[in-house]
């Protein structure tokens, strides 16, 4: 599974810059150390490189232009979580921004925007339900195996 930990709400340049409404989505919310900790699991950051294509709300993180895009936007949950107004009062600023300064390569960079993979991560969340075939019929691990520490054995 693929998350993010958002105990660090200002890493990413556009909630800090544009979208203060995120932090309070996460406020009081345990970490994702303390969640993975509960359930046996295991965390491990995978970057998210400058061209990700999956369209989550950090994916285009050197591409600004693209949080432009209504129909980039409708993908990400989080517009639909902050409403609206935050939504265009930030699409607004953000256009108003890139207007006025486009971010170059170069730029991105010095501002924490660049490279072939970014200052953002996700976190990878392992479960080990024991060995599950994988694409290639090779066995993988999955997680953690029902009535392990920290998960409940199923009942009747």
């Amino acid at each position: 599974m693929f998350t993010h930990d958002a105990s660090v709400p200002d890493r990413f340049w556009l909630t800090r810059d544009y979208l203060p409404e995120h932090a309070g989505l996460w406020a009081g919310r345990p970490a994702l150390t303390e969640l993975a900790g509960a359930i046996a699991a295991r965390t491990e950051p995978v970057p998210i490189p400058w061209d990700c294509a999956d369209g989550f709300y950090e994916a285009y993180w050197r591409r600004p232009e693209a949080y432009l895009d209504e129909h980039v936007r409708c993908g990400m949950s989080i517009w639909a979580r902050v409403g609206p107004d935050a939504e265009q009062r930030a699409v607004r600023s953000l256009r108003d921004d890139l207007g006025c300064t486009m971010v170059t390569t170069d730029e991105g960079a010095r501002a924490g925007r660049g490279g072939s993979q970014g200052p953002f991560e996700m976190s990878a969340v392992d479960f080990d339900f024991g060995p599950v075939s994988g694409p290639s019929g090779s066995p993988r691990s999955a997680g953690p195996r029902p009535g392990s520490p920290g998960l409940p054995v199923p009942g009747p």
